[in-house]
C-alpha cells in the first residue's frame, strides 16, 4: 500500500507544474494536493487525508473525521479536491468534497484556509455543515440552501469576520410548487 501511495504521489507531481515555491507559502499551481479516503465496511467514507506536497515531500497533512453518518449517493466523488480562495484575501485555499446526500441532491464539502499567520492551511470547522456551499466573490460570502423540514427550505449566508466564517443571515425559501 505504502509503495502504491508513493508512485502516486511520484505521478501527481510530474503531472503539476515545472516551478515548486518554498515551506511555508500558500499553495500555488505548481503544488500537488492528494486525498486519500479510507472507509468502513459497509463502503461509508471515515476519514479523508488530504496532503499538500511540495519539492517530493509532504508539506502539510491535514486530516478530516467523517462527520455523515450516510452513504452519499456517488461515494466514488468523496475526496475530490478544489482550489478556490473562499475567504477572499488572494490566496487559493483547499476544498473537499464529502459526497452528495439526500434525495434533494445536498452536496457537502470541508475547507482549510491559508492563514499567513500561522504559514499553514487551517481547518475551517463550520464548512463541512453548510449544505450546497457556494462561494459568491462579487459579495464577498457564502451562500446556501438546505433543509428545514420535508417540505421548507433555508437560504443562508455566511461572511468572514476577523477569520471566522459565521452565519450573516438566514431566511426561508419560497416554494412555488
Amino acid at each position: 500500500m505504502k509503495k502504491h501511495m508513493r508512485l502516486l504521489l511520484l505521478a501527481v507531481m510530474l503531472c503539476s507544474g515545472s516551478v515548486l515555491c518554498s515551506a511555508g507559502t500558500p499553495i500555488n499551481a505548481s503544488d500537488s494536493v492528494v486525498t486519500e479516503v479510507s472507509r468502513n465496511p459497509d463502503g461509508t467514507p471515515k476519514r479523508i487525508t488530504v496532503r499538500v506536497i511540495r519539492r517530493g515531500k509532504t508539506a502539510q497533512k491535514m486530516v478530516t473525521a467523517y462527520w455523515l453518518e450516510a452513504q452519499p449517493s456517488n461515494g466514488d466523488e468523496v475526496g475530490k479536491v478544489s482550489r478556490a480562495d473562499i475567504n477572499f484575501d488572494g490566496h487559493s485555499d483547499i476544498v473537499v468534497y464529502l459526497g452528495e446526500y439526500s434525495n434533494r441532491g445536498y452536496n457537502y464539502y470541508d475547507a482549510w484556509v491559508w492563514s499567513r499567520r500561522q504559514q499553514r492551511y487551517v481547518h475551517v470547522q463550520k464548512y463541512h455543515e453548510i449544505a450546497n456551499a457556494e462561494v459568491n466573490a462579487a459579495e464577498k460570502c457564502i451562500e446556501s440552501t438546505s433543509a428545514v423540514s420535508f417540505s421548507e427550505e433555508v437560504y443562508n449566508r455566511y461572511k468572514w469576520q476577523r477569520g471566522k466564517l459565521i452565519l450573516a443571515e438566514t431566511r426561508p425559501v419560497e416554494n412555488n410548487d
